[in-house]
C-alpha cells in the first residue's frame, strides 16, 4: 500500500505545485486504487508546514473540490475485491479529513473579487514550484533526489479552466533540455545570458544547474512591468536559496531592446559585446515578423562578443568551444519561424535543429513509471510545435 501511495502522492504533488489546471484532462490524476491508498498523509505532503509559498485560495477552491469529487468516485466505483491491494478495509476508504476541513474552510470564505480594466479582470498573481531531477539535489521525503525552483507569474482566473501561467511551452522543453545537457554546461563558461527572460523560468532552472560555478546568468526583457517582475522573480529565488544548502550563482536582470542592437555604437550593441556569453538562451521570442530581424541582430551581437579572435570558428562546421545561441520556439506561424531562420542565415550564422528531450523524474528502485518534467496543458494540434535551435557563428 505505501507504494501505491507514494506513485499517487507523487503524480498529484507534482502537477499541484505547478498549479496546473485540476479540471484539464492533462492533470495526471492517479487511477481509482492510487487515490485512495494517497489519502493518508496527502494533507501533509500538499501543504507542508514549512512551505514558503502558497496557492491563492482561487486554486485551492478549484483543485480541492477536484481531489474530492475525484476521490469519492473512487471510492464508489472500486471493488471490495481490490482490497489486498490498498491494503485496508473498504469501511475505511474516505477522503482525507483535513483535506475536507481546508475546502469547508475556503468555501466559507469569500471569493476573490477580480479588480476590473477597462472591463477585464486583472491577471492575480501565481505562486508556484516546479520540480526536476538533481542527483546531487536535496533529497525530499517524497520526490527523492531532486531540484525545485519557485516563481510568481502573472495569470488569469484559474476559474476561466487555464493553467493561469506566463511561461509558455517553448520555455519549458528548453529547461529539459537544459537538464538533459546539464554536463555540458559548466565548462569554461563566465556568462549565461538570456534574450526575452519573461517571468525567469529558464534563468532560474539555469541557476540551479551550474550552482557552485563562477559563472554568472544575464536574463534581459524589455523596460518596465515585466523587468520589474524578472526582479521580484531573481529575489524570490534568492531568498528560497537562502534557505537551503544549495549556493546562490549571481543572477541579475538588465533592460534591453533589440531594436537598439541594430544601431552599430548603441549602448545595448556594447552591452551585449561586453558580456562576452558563451551561451545565449532565448525561449518563445519568435513570434513577430516585424522583430525576427532584431532578434538576429542581438543574437550575433552577442556571440560575436568582444571579437577576440578565440570566438571565430576556423571551419564551417559545429564545436563544442564555441559560443552557442539555443533557441526553442513554439511554431504557430511558419511564415514568422521561415523569417527568422533566414535572418539567422543573413547574419552570417550557422544552425540545426535539436531533438526535444525527455527529461522524467524516476525512482528506479520503486518499479513505478517515471513522470515528466513541467507538466502543462500544451496541446500541439492547437498550440503548435516547438522546435529547438543550436545557432553558431559561421567563418
Amino acid at each position: 500500500m505505501d507504494h501505491l501511495a507514494y506513485q499517487a502522492q507523487r503524480r498529484i504533488k507534482i502537477a499541484y505545485d505547478a498549479r496546473l489546471s485540476p479540471n484539464s484532462e492533462k492533470f495526471p490524476w492517479p487511477e481509482h486504487k492510487g487515490l485512495i491508498a494517497s489519502q493518508d498523509g496527502l494533507e501533509a505532503v500538499l501543504y507542508p508546514d514549512d512551505d514558503l509559498i502558497s496557492a491563492s485560495d482561487d486554486y485551492n477552491r478549484l483543485f480541492l473540490k477536484h481531489l474530492i469529487s475525484q476521490t469519492e468516485l473512487a471510492i464508489n466505483q472500486t471493488s471490495e475485491t481490490e482490497l489486498v491491494v490498498i491494503g485496508k478495509d473498504k469501511q475505511d476508504w474516505a477522503v482525507n479529513e483535513q483535506l475536507l476541513e481546508r475546502y469547508v474552510h475556503l468555501l466559507s470564505q469569500p471569493q476573490s473579487d477580480q479588480n476590473t480594466l477597462i472591463g477585464a479582470p486583472v491577471p492575480q498573481p501565481i505562486y508556484l514550484r516546479h520540480h526536476f531531477p538533481m542527483m546531487d539535489g536535496k533529497n525530499d521525503p517524497v520526490l527523492g533526489k531532486s531540484a525545485s525552483i519557485i516563481l510568481r507569474e502573472e495569470g488569469v482566473a484559474i476559474s476561466q479552466g487555464t493553467t493561469g501561467l506566463k511561461t509558455w511551452e517553448a520555455s519549458y522543453r528548453l529547461g529539459a533540455y537544459l537538464i538533459e545537457n546539464q554536463r555540458h554546461l559548466k565548462a569554461d563558461a563566465s556568462t549565461f545570458l538570456e534574450l526575452g527572460s519573461g517571468s525567469g523560468f529558464l534563468g532560474m532552472v539555469l541557476a540551479r544547474l551550474i550552482r557552485g560555478s563562477a559563472a554568472r546568468v544575464a536574463l534581459t526583457d524589455l523596460e518596465g512591468n515585466v523587468l520589474e517582475r524578472l526582479s521580484e522573480t531573481i529575489q524570490l529565488s534568492t531568498s528560497f536559496q537562502a534557505n537551503s544548502d544549495d549556493a546562490q550563482n549571481l543572477v541579475e536582470s538588465f533592460a534591453l531592446d533589440w531594436r537598439s542592437v541594430s544601431e552599430p555604437k548603441s549602448a545595448a550593441r556594447e552591452f551585449l559585446r561586453g558580456l562576452n556569453p558563451a551561451y545565449i538562451l532565448a525561449a518563445d521570442v519568435v513570434y513577430d515578423p516585424e522583430l525576427v530581424g532584431f532578434l538576429a541582430d542581438a543574437i550575433h551581437a552577442a556571440l560575436l562578443g568582444s571579437g577576440s579572435p578565440t570566438r571565430q570558428p576556423k571551419h564551417d562546421h559545429w564545436e563544442d568551444n564555441l559560443p552557442s545561441a539555443i533557441v526553442s520556439s513554439t511554431v504557430r506561424n511558419e511564415a514568422t519561424y521561415d523569417a527568422f531562420l533566414q535572418a539567422i542565415e543573413q547574419k552570417h550564422m550557422r544552425l540545426k535543429e535539436v531533438p526535444l528531450s525527455n527529461v522524467t523524474l524516476a525512482w528506479p528502485d520503486s518499479g513505478e513509471p517515471a513522470l515528466p518534467v513541467f507538466p502543462t496543458n500544451h496541446d500541439v494540434s492547437v498550440g503548435g510545435k516547438v522546435k529547438i535551435l543550436l545557432i553558431q557563428l559561421r567563418q
